[in-house]
């Protein structure tokens, strides 16, 4: 079993309940164990585009699963919930990232893991921090809180 953590978000529509449907589909996945979530946030986005806050989060899970099984089983997800393809950075019903995979280290064009921006995101590591507090992580968030303009407010 590897431990996964994931990134979940959004800005169209009723965000909220579409990650709380996106929570019950996660914790429906084969095999999958432990899931947790995080609180959720209200972001702001992280674009040079005109949009609406997002609404994020993060999950923590045990899986048996296989990088690109899950990742499958994830865009499905979101399909299932309204997902179509748009532009980098661009608004977005929802959005499910592969954060951390156990130790796996890939680059491939449809993954990379870990995440290649994980580690720059406050709405990544605020929530992420709830789920595996680390004084690494904490000390990162306390390093772009000084020099970032992103909000990042629990719901």
């Amino acid at each position: 079993m590897k431990e996964v953590f994931l990134g979940l978000g959004g800005n169209i529509g009723a965000v909220t309940e579409t990650l709380q449907k996106a929570e019950a589909l996660i914790r429906a996945l084969p095999h999958t164990q432990q899931v947790r979530f995080s609180r959720l946030y209200r972001t702001s986005p992280v674009s040079d585009i005109l949009q609406n806050d997002y609404i994020n989060c993060v999950c923590q899970l045990f899986t048996p699963l296989e990088p690109k099984n899950l990742l499958r089983a994830l865009q499905k997800i979101e399909t299932q919930l309204g997902k179509v393809k748009k532009e980098k950075n661009a608004p977005r019903i929802l959005d499910i990232d592969i954060l951390l995979f156990g130790d796996e280290v890939m680059s491939h064009e449809e993954l990379e893991l870990p995440h290649p921006r994980w580690w720059d995101r406050l709405f990544v590591l605020i929530p992420l921090a709830e789920l595996m507090g680390t004084v690494e992580i904490e000390q990162r968030i306390q390093e772009l809180q000084k020099i970032s303009y992103d909000r990042v407010e629990l719901l």
